[in-house]
């Protein structure tokens, strides 16, 4: 099943995704239909739909009780960095207001705050269920499906302190969409490319089974300090290729276009746009 969140009248609505069309449900998001259950989505039904190529796609989770990210995740990333692979997940998090939809514009902030924003292709995990302390077999029950994210980084503000959020949480800068996959649907992650295009360029190209902390374990060690709930997200790490690691830094400027890509649940296609 492919769930998605697109912008609906004046509000919003979830939907199921089916080849042409997204069939609407009584449910604001992709997290109310969690909360209810995905073994009730047909309960939620509307009887309306509307094709996809006329849907204008909204964050997946309008407002995730709480969006963690992990860093360091890919060796390449790690090697590129000049920091080995942690021992333990590197985990920030990322402000509700930081999210946008699937072709929605990156909003990059005035020249004078900053010029070095940077792209981040990851894999999303979208959690189904509260859990809370739980080993890495049981986090598994707890994904409901997966979605393509782009933590776009504002590199300087991220490096100045060794505190990183700031310099990942711009407001109107992190697309999450366009639709979430289940588990039992997506399968397993070996096999399965993750990519980044600027401009038509490739720049990041890699595998989601050299992800060096796999999803369970993520979503278990966070648990061991928070309760998770349905329609929280972790964006999961990016690949080597970012921008801060290539020769003149070639950071992303307006007008740029940026694609993310995962097989098996699709792109995420922004400009960038100055304030």
């Amino acid at each position: 099943m492919k769930l998605a969140t697109i912008r609906w009248g004046d509000s919003t609505a979830a939907g199921i995704v089916g080849e042409w069309d997204i069939d609407l449900l009584d449910a604001r998001d992709v997290r109310e239909v969690l909360e209810v259950g995905l073994d009730r989505v047909d309960s939620l039904s509307t009887g309306q739909t509307v094709a996809i190529e006329n849907a204008d796609f909204a964050p997946l989770v309008i407002e995730p009780s709480a969006t963690w990210c992990v860093g360091l995740n890919y060796a390449g990333h790690a090697e590129e960095t000049g920091v080995p692979l942690p021992d333990h997940p590197t985990v920030f998090s990322k402000m509700a207001a930081a999210l946008i939809g699937a072709h929605d514009d990156i909003v990059m902030p005035p020249a004078e705050v900053s010029e070095q924003l940077d792209w981040e292709t990851e894999l999303v995990v979208v959690i189904g269920q509260a859990c809370r302390y739980v080993d890495p077999v049981a986090a598994q029950d707890a994904i409901a499906g997966y979605t393509v994210g782009n933590d776009i980084s504002v590199r300087d503000w991220q490096l100045r302190t060794t505190q990183w959020l700031l310099g990942k949480t711009l407001e109107d800068s992190s697309p999450v969409g366009p639709w979430m996959v289940t588990r039992d649907e997506f399968g397993a992650l070996e096999g399965k490319a993750i990519t980044c295009e600027v401009d038509g360029s490739l720049v990041q190209a890699s595998d989601l089974g050299d992800l060096h902390f796999k999803p369970p374990q993520l979503v278990s060690a966070i648990s061991q300090m928070i309760t998770l709930q349905p329609g929280d997200l972790i964006f999961t790490g990016t690949p080597s290729g970012v921008a801060l690691s290539r020769e003149g830094t070639p950071w992303l400027k307006a007008g740029s276009v940026v694609r993310t890509h995962i097989d098996g649940i699709g792109d995420l296609v922004n400009s960038c746009t100055r304030v």
